[in-house]
């Protein structure tokens, strides 16, 4: 592959075209084209970042096809924790945790660990494994972060991106990076819940109450989820906020929520950072926006 770098100090003639067409922002990207010279991906540095030589020829298919699944979550949290592969290979119930507040995600650990041991449990010979991602050291957890990162910078560059669910998924992954715990429930590697506490715990404190639906309803899956939807049904939905760093290109100034039950949508940008209270609940009595039902509102405001 011939591989060409040039340096040049002085600004080129066509950076004009190379900003709108590519949207060019000073910062590496990676344009590819196939060997007609005919462009097929305007920036693939992302999705390279993500999967390496699994994506050659780093088309956008490319990246659906690895994409599948989450299987780009399990690309990465099986680097971090080798066990995972096992686990989906046995079809396991995983809880896959983490978040700010150690004592927090320790509690998750604690109440797993005792549902396990539960004799409705072992009858129903549910296997139930966890991973805590806060035990990670920082260049694990980093990494593991910035691979998150560029699969949703990636994919937010597609035409179809308001309804790619992948897409929805990283973004409510993203979101929780800074919530004091979180957790995935996944059967093998069929994600089934991305939840929030105080949420999660209570849901697994409250065990008592829904673990004679485990035989009833034939899995320990799908007891969880009922008693889940139905507690999360009269908890509103946290703020959803994050941040992108290092963005190179085609990353568009508004960002949808993920969050379902949403009335708002655009998540408000401020210094880079992107935030969704959903309409119902603001940090600050100063964020209350007048505006009318109904109506999209962009709140944006980049410092240097």
């Amino acid at each position: 592959m011939p591989w060409y770098v040039l340096e040049n100090l002085f600004a080129i003639k066509g950076k004009k075209v190379l900003e709108e067409l590519w949207h060019y922002q000073a910062k590496p990207i990676v344009v590819v084209t196939n060997p007609r010279g005919q462009v097929i991906h305007n920036n693939a540095m992302h999705m390279i970042f993500v999967w390496k030589i699994q994506a050659f020829p780093f088309r956008p298919e490319d990246e659906e096809r690895l994409s599948l699944h989450w299987k780009w979550f399990w690309n990465q949290a099986t680097k971090v924790f080798p066990d995972i592969e096992k686990w989906i290979q046995n079809d396991t119930h995983i809880f896959i945790y983490g978040g700010t507040d150690v004592a927090g995600t320790q509690r998750i650990g604690t109440l797993l660990d005792s549902i396990k041991k539960d004799p409705i449990i072992k009858q129903a010979d549910a296997i139930i494994e966890h991973f805590n991602l806060s035990k990670l050291d920082e260049t694990s957890a980093s990494n593991f972060r910035n691979k998150i990162t560029n699969s949703m910078l990636s994919r937010v560059q597609t035409k179809n991106s308001k309804q790619d669910t992948i897409l929805k998924d990283l973004k409510t992954l993203m979101s929780y990076k800074n919530e004091r715990t979180w957790a995935l429930l996944s059967k093998g590697s069929n994600v089934l819940v991305i939840g929030f506490d105080p949420l999660v715990t209570s849901v697994l404190e409250d065990f008592d109450e829904w673990r004679v639906n485990v035989p009833v309803l034939q899995g320990f899956d799908t007891a969880f989820m009922k008693y889940y939807s139905e507690k999360k049904a009269s908890v509103p939905p946290p703020c959803l906020h994050f941040q992108m760093s290092n963005i190179r290109s085609g990353v568009p100034f508004t960002i949808t929520c993920p969050e379902p039950s949403c009335k708002k949508k655009i998540m408000e940008v401020e210094n880079a950072s992107y935030k969704c209270c959903h309409g119902i609940h603001y940090h600050h009595a100063s964020e209350n926006l007048n505006v009318e039902i109904g109506t999209t509102v962009l709140k944006t405001k980049w410092t240097p």
